[in-house]
């Protein structure tokens, strides 16, 4: 009896453990790695099946006392294709005021009207409309201050019909530029002709 209660004082003072039914306390001096083990390197266990642990760190893995190691996941690898997207496009188009008007008129003529709806329509056939920009010239016969402004009401004259064909008035950016910026020589009549215009340029995707 004596022998037994010495045995069990000796082990709670070496690691705190008391020998269970059918388990031998192994030493410190017999420990190996985190776990108590006997002579032969066998890790020592409670009639429950836990192992002896006398003291903590640094992690690591011991086969049938440490949780089964997670399987770490290897990231997979996804590749995302880069969006292209369109460029707006550029499309203009230069209507001679005598199509569109009467002379020293900002009134459109029925074949006005029917030109800028056509540029209307094929800017609502195209997927976005960025900008159109209206912008009216006039060749230099008169006072400059004259041509300036009969090219601002005939600008703006354009967008209103465009408006009304169905164009969102916030797209549309109309301006008079008079007699500057001629495409031909004021001297002859058919530079004349060719100066007094409206361009209309469409921004847009297609």
């Amino acid at each position: 009896m004596n022998h037994r209660i010495k045995a069990v004082v000796t082990a709670v003072a070496l690691g705190g453990i008391v020998a269970l039914t059918g388990t031998t306390v192994a030493t410190a001096a017999e420990g190996q790695g985190r776990y108590w083990s006997g002579p032969g390197g066998s890790i020592w266990k409670s009639g429950f099946g836990a192992c002896y642990r006398f003291k903590y760190g640094p992690e690591g893995y011991t086969p049938g006392c440490d949780p089964e190691p997670k399987a770490e996941m290897a990231a997979e690898e996804v590749e995302v294709a880069a969006v292209e997207m369109p460029e707006p496009a550029y499309s203009s188009v230069e209507l001679n005021t005598a199509t569109l008007f009467d002379f020293d008129s900002d009134e459109l003529k029925p074949e006005g009207i029917e030109a800028i709806r056509d540029i209307a329509n094929r800017a609502k056939n195209t997927q976005r409309i960025d900008r159109i920009d209206v912008a009216g010239y006039t060749d230099n016969i008169g006072p400059e201050s004259y041509n300036q402004k009969l090219s601002e009401r005939r600008a703006r004259a354009v967008k209103e019909e465009l408006v009304r064909a169905g164009i969102d008035e916030d797209m549309i950016r109309a301006r008079g530029y008079g007699e500057n910026a001629p495409t031909a020589s004021n001297t002859t009549r058919e530079g004349r002709r060719q100066n007094r215009r409206v361009d209309v340029e469409v921004l847009a995707i297609q």
